[in-house]
């Protein structure tokens, strides 16, 4: 509480937060004839991937707050010019939910780790039998 107390060291605080949302919202521009797509394009997306799908975990398809192998690896990629290092927490992560057998852990939750293991690269039907309980 000490650390922050006080208006200077709060603004010094936000001063910073703000310094890394445009370097990292920043590293990539576009400009295209679409206001409305530049909004996207410039910011907003990369916000979303980091605020939602990998501090808050959630998503479309992931409301539950687990960590995903395939999707938040996938969705890291857009990170590449950004935040090179956010992307290799993920790759850590990820590699310490894959067995010998050369499967992963499909979710998990943290700090737990409990969520579910299969057999195939994704959920399609075929795999569902052969789901497991870690």
């Amino acid at each position: 509480m000490q650390r922050f107390r006080g208006p200077t060291a709060a603004h010094g605080v936000l001063d910073s937060v703000r310094a890394h949302w445009k370097r990292t919202l920043g590293a990539v521009q576009v400009e295209t004839p679409d206001a409305a797509l530049n909004v996207l394009a410039n910011g907003w997306l990369l916000y979303q991937t980091v605020a939602c799908r990998l501090w808050a975990r959630s998503g479309y398809y992931q409301s539950g707050g687990a960590f995903g192998f395939r999707d938040q690896l996938q969705d890291v990629m857009a990170l590449v010019h950004a935040d090179p290092g956010l992307i290799h927490e993920q790759l850590l992560r990820c590699a310490g939910r894959q067995f010998a057998e050369g499967d992963v852990q499909h979710w998990w939750h943290p700090p737990s780790g409990r969520g579910v293991r299969t057999r195939c690269s994704d959920d399609y039907s075929g795999c569902l039998s052969r789901q497991r309980a870690t």
